[in-house]
């Protein structure tokens, strides 16, 4: 499991094929969102990639 709390990184993530679990609010700040998506190699590798 990888929590991602910005919207734009998540649908690049999910534009590129990336399985996305659940989203949930932040339980510090229940005003943001959190996308939550399954680790693989891939997801690694195009977090990498677009935080760059």
């Amino acid at each position: 499991m990888q929590i991602i709390r910005n919207y734009n990184d998540a649908n690049k993530l999910l534009d590129k094929g990336n399985k996305l679990i659940k989203i949930d609010r932040d339980r510090n700040n229940r005003k943001y969102l959190i996308f939550i998506f399954e680790k693989t190699d891939k997801l690694m590798k195009d977090l990498k990639d677009i935080t760059k």
